[in-house]
């Protein structure tokens, strides 16, 4: 092993034992992790549904485990902060059985990436005419003139985790003389090591190895063709992650600083206050509609995209950086998983463990602030892994010197094993470890990744990745329809679509200023005097 692994081992493994000694792995029993998975709603086709937000599914802007993201097609399954792994999958679960029986004949698209969307234009999300909605509506309308509606109809699953209050209290990894929020200082060292890091979790949650060629239709994109209509790399393992996806050259021209949260918030905040050329050309309003919020780098916060997001829970009309600024960080927000296409739900339960199990290693792992020339070389890493992480003679950066792959990713899942029996401890059993032991079978056998069984599987059965994925989504249709829908959740989710259509309308039976009024003052808000 590399001498600066051993060391950073051996520094975790004495911070894993202080956990245990300070009663730290039953609390662990606590934490919570929630699921949020986006799907494009489809027709029988294979076509981009154009039928608005069924009404039975409740109303998207008010319902809180079925919303709508960019379109009115692209869903969003959201559960609630749950104490145990399959608690969540099996949340998750029964949305999909509860919407498969509210939509008819459409179907739910088993991949990250889009396909047959050449019928554009792309139906924007609507929320109704309260001004929060309003709100919603405008800044889809400025993402699609910004970047296109077709990168929009991009799909993915995020992964919330949280430690509890009693956890940094009797654990304090990690302390900051000029602050008490011990959670957010940790919490900010796992992000950073996230970024460091997240090209292992790219190669071994990549699913997006291949796309349809209408997807890329008049940009370059350097891929080939597997077959007339589907374009791919060999090694390509997520490339959801590249210029074809979550990419954008305003977006790297934002240099969000990680080390702190008040540094974090202070970068996001003066990219929403900052004009940008090309924003600008589009303009704000036309003939008294509004074409975006505004003309700045970003619209608001959330239209930075991160394969991480520290969180807290925002309240009605404050901003995220403000709920940051006064409450702290809640929870983290991993957001670089594909849909697995193997995965019914879209996540497989080992895969969420070892989600689990790399957060907290990240957490626990040593976490030196990130300056420019880091955050350079790990997006380098980033798209490396991106397009070939399953080239054999692959090499990453670490610090000055190149690296095999494959030898670092070894050795950072070697790292992970205190952390899995960590985690087995506290949840009982051996679930932890046997996810990091299929993981690292992935990195001794490529061929094992999802990229790599999904190439595989279109080159055996001759199919386009329009067929591959339709032959899964009909798999996971069929396994929808025909599970069990439990009382409990059917009562539940019918109750809540009824309360949400209520509270919508008394959203907008309330709003008491204008729309223009309603955003000068949200913009308005904590302005620097």
């Amino acid at each position: 092993m590399h001498a600066e692994s051993a060391a950073l081992k051996s520094k975790l493994q004495t911070r894993v034992e202080r956990i245990i000694q300070s009663g730290g792995a039953a609390l662990l029993r606590d934490a919570r992790r929630g699921i949020e998975k986006e799907c494009l709603r489809i027709t029988a086709k294979g076509t981009l549904s154009r039928r608005r937000h069924f009404t039975a599914l409740g109303a998207a802007l008010t319902h809180p485990h079925i919303t709508t993201d960019y379109s009115e097609a692209l869903l969003e399954f959201i559960t609630p902060p749950l104490p145990g792994t399959e608690e969540a999958l099996r949340f998750l679960e029964q949305i999909h059985v509860f919407v498969y029986r509210n939509i008819g004949g459409e179907k739910l698209w088993a991949n990250s990436m889009p396909c047959l969307m050449k019928d554009s234009p792309i139906p924007l999300a609507e929320y109704g005419a309260s001004n929060v909605a309003k709100m919603k509506h405008i800044y889809r309308r400025g993402l699609s003139r910004r970047y296109g509606g077709l990168m929009q109809t991009i799909a993915g699953v995020h992964y919330n985790f949280s430690l509890p209050a009693e956890f940094w209290r009797a654990c304090p990894l990690r302390v900051d003389p000029q602050t008490a929020d011990a959670a957010s200082v940790n919490y900010f060292a796992a992000v950073r090591n996230v970024h460091r890091y997240c090209w292992l979790a790219l190669y071994l949650c990549g699913a997006s190895p291949a796309l349809c060629e209408c997807f890329a239709a008049g940009r370059e994109h350097g891929l080939r063709h597997l077959d007339d209509s589907t374009i791919y790399a060999p090694h390509a393992t997520c490339l959801r992650m590249s210029g074809l996806g979550y990419q954008n050259d305003a977006q790297s021209a934002i240099a969000v600083d990680y080390n702190n949260l008040q540094s974090y918030i202070a970068s996001l905040v003066a990219a929403t206050r900052t004009p940008w050329p090309a924003y600008e050309s589009i303009g704000v309003k036309a003939n008294g509609e509004h074409l975006q919020l505004n003309a700045n780098l970003l619209q608001i916060e959330n239209e930075y995209y991160s394969v991480i997001r520290p969180k807290q829970n925002a309240r009605s009309g404050e901003k995220p950086g403000s709920a940051l600024k006064k409450r702290g960080v809640a929870y983290l927000e991993a957001r670089f998983i594909d849909i697995n296409p193997y995965a019914p739900a879209g996540i497989a339960l080992a895969e969420a463990r070892w989600l689990e199990i790399f957060l907290l290693f990240c957490l626990l792992q040593q976490s030196p602030d990130m300056g420019a020339g880091e955050r350079k070389q790990t997006t380098e890493n980033t798209t490396r892994v991106v397009h070939r992480g399953r080239c054999p003679s692959l090499t990453l950066s670490r610090g000055a010197k190149e690296v095999s792959f494959r030898t670092w990713a070894g050795e950072l899942l070697a790292q992970m094993q205190p952390v899995a029996e960590l985690l087995d401890r506290a949840q009982g059993g051996d679930g932890y470890g046997a996810a990091l032991k299929i993981q690292q079978e992935r990195v001794r056998h490529p061929e094992l990744t999802l990229s790599a069984q999904m190439l595989d599987d279109m080159r055996r059965n001759k199919e386009s990745f329009f067929a591959f994925t339709m032959r899964k989504t009909e798999e996971h249709e069929k396994f929808f329809r025909a599970a069990a829908m439990e009382r409990a959740f059917e009562e539940k989710f019918r109750k809540l679509a009824g309360q949400s259509h209520r509270r919508q309308r008394e959203m907008e039976k309330s709003d008491s200023v204008d729309f223009d009024h309603y955003l000068e003052t949200y913009f308005a808000a904590e302005k620097p005097s």
